[in-house]
């Protein structure tokens, strides 16, 4: 080495440490200032094991850079891959990972600003994983997005098509049988469910099976069941097995026209029933005289939230 601290050589220049081999972390420093090596004082450190520091004593990460400016993210100790951080020696400070499984950034030991997972596909902004900031796509497009569940989920343009414009959108679901043919039986003082066979839908908001219907969004139903004598009727949640509303009856004629009806909201992918209990086993209505095309008993009215 000369007069002015330049070592130089033709060839190669070999720094060996632990020559016999005895220990497993012996280090190789750079310092300044001092020959004792010291967090304030450090420039580079390698370590026996392999693992590397730049502007300090860390070796958080195989290899460690220590005071870079406005770096934020998770402890980072034991965790491998390489670390970026501004303050030296402290597990508080902000820090940067990146390693084989993702980049993360801490502040003060919290996970902060940013969290990418490349492998599991997870993208976190803000404090402890809750979003604050923007992702900004450049006019690229976000694929393969799944329905939305909650209020604040991001929604595909295939749902935003099949839903806007549903609020409002209407239904109806009835008993239709046979020009001449009377209203299904009812047992005397015995919740019957009423028959539901046809509809109009031409939204799909709606379906029937089994004498039951399912909407697929939330909505309002009417209902209407025609009978003879005294009776009442109820809106069955037949999914949940509870009674959501009952109707309003009124009989003229000593009971020869009988009518009842009822309103109540729905729950879309709940299964609802029309029921209906009389005092007399009859027909739940008659078919007209003289006979004149198809006969309507039961109906119920969908609207859309």
């Amino acid at each position: 080495m000369d007069a002015d601290g330049l070592l130089a050589a033709d060839g190669n220049i070999y720094f060996g440490i632990d020559g016999n081999n005895n220990e497993t972390n012996r280090d190789f420093f750079f310092v300044k200032d001092t020959g004792v090596a010291s967090t304030t004082n450090t420039l580079f450190r390698i370590e026996e094991s392999g693992k590397a520091s730049l502007g300090g004593t860390d070796l958080d990460g195989t290899f460690t850079i220590t005071g870079a400016p406005d770096i934020s993210s998770v402890n980072t100790a034991g965790q491998g891959g390489m670390v970026i951080q501004n303050v030296a020696d402290d597990a508080l400070g902000r820090k940067m990972r990146f390693d084989a499984n993702e980049i993360q950034t801490s502040n003060a030991g919290a996970p902060s600003s940013l969290i990418i997972n490349p492998f599991g596909g997870n993208l976190s902004l803000g404090t402890d994983g809750t979003p604050t900031g923007n992702i900004v796509m450049n006019e690229g497009r976000i694929v393969d997005l799944a329905d939305p569940t909650s209020d604040q989920d991001a929604a595909t343009k295939a749902y935003v098509d099949s839903t806007t414009g549903i609020s409002g959108t209407k239904a109806v679901i009835r008993d239709q049988k046979a020009s001449g043919t009377n209203g299904q039986t009812l047992t005397a003082n015995t919740w019957v469910t009423r028959n539901l066979n046809n509809e109009t839908d031409p939204s799909g908001v709606i379906s029937i099976s089994s004498n039951q219907f399912t909407p697929t969004v939330n909505g309002w139903v009417e209902w209407h069941a025609p009978g003879r004598d005294s009776f009442s009727t109820r809106l069955r949640n037949t999914s949940d097995g509870a009674t959501v509303a009952k109707g309003t009856s009124i009989a003229i004629g000593g009971g020869y026209i009988s009518q009842s009806t009822g309103m109540a909201p729905v729950i879309a992918g709940k299964s609802y029933s029309i029921q209906q209990m009389t005092n007399l086993s009859l027909p739940g209505g008659y078919a007209s005289a003289p006979a004149d095309g198809v006969e309507i008993y039961t109906q119920v009215f969908f609207t859309a939230d």
